[in-house]
């Protein structure tokens, strides 16, 4: 994570605690809970960004691999098309992004005369994406055999195109069921908010006893398992 995305996970793993405080004890002594709390939580942020930038770059390297394929089709050889899609990139600000950086460093190293197949094995090296791996492999293989490059790259792109429609359609199909879990997670705190408000009275018995604090840490030990479980069913089907 960055310095910044490091920043932001702990701010709201602050109010995160807050929050889970106030709702459930309404006493500022149960921040202590943040010493359990704040490491899961910056767990659980660490692999969901992870998780964000892996599909954001898949995202970037289709779309670098279909501008490459293009370059090739239009007659280019190998090196010069990853030159024209750097520059492609780069008319476009994508030179900022994940890919167009790697992409940046590439033509960097094409242009010190580094052969292109060395060129992508340290793509390869520096990423550990597995399409990336394949590529290195393939090019590497295209280039000692003499093959026909522009045909292996363009299956080549074909078939990670193909991959990325299909996680598509599964993230579309995924979406409504994402949206429900948020509710379903929103919904008990949201009810004992309302009990707070409403039945003042009746909810004061919750708060302050013993056994009001028990039944509490009862019902957020199974808040938590029910997020996570449906956290990892989500995960799990995507």
């Amino acid at each position: 994570m960055t310095i910044r995305e490091w920043r932001n996970g702990m701010v709201a793993g602050i109010v995160l605690c807050t929050v889970t405080a106030l709702i459930f004890y309404n006493s500022v002594r149960a921040l202590a809970l943040g010493i359990v709390i704040m490491p899961c939580w910056m767990l659980w942020w660490g692999r969901e960004r992870q998780r964000i930038k892996k599909e954001e770059f898949e995202r970037q390297l289709s779309a670098a691999l279909q501008a490459l394929a293009a370059a090739l089709e239009a007659g280019h050889a190998f090196e010069n098309a990853m030159m024209e899609v750097c520059r492609e990139q780069e008319r476009e600000r994508q030179d900022r992004s994940m890919v167009g950086r790697e992409f940046k460093v590439m033509a960097q190293e094409l242009a010190m005369n580094i052969p292109v197949e060395t060129v992508w094995e340290h793509f390869a090296l520096r990423c550990t994406q597995r399409d990336v791996q394949e590529l290195a492999m393939v090019v590497g293989a295209g280039k000692r055999s003499g093959g026909n490059l522009i045909q292996v790259m363009r299956r080549c792109v074909l078939q990670i195109t193909e991959k990325m429609e299909v996680l598509s359609e599964i993230e579309t199909m995924l979406s409504a069921r994402k949206l429900e879990l948020r509710l379903m997670l929103i919904m008990p705190a949201a009810i004992l908010l309302y009990m707070r408000f409403v039945f003042g009275g009746m909810m004061a018995y919750l708060y302050g006893s013993t056994a009001g604090v028990i039944v509490m840490t009862v019902c957020l030990c199974l808040y938590a398992a029910a997020a996570v479980l449906g956290s990892r069913i989500i995960r799990t089907c995507s």
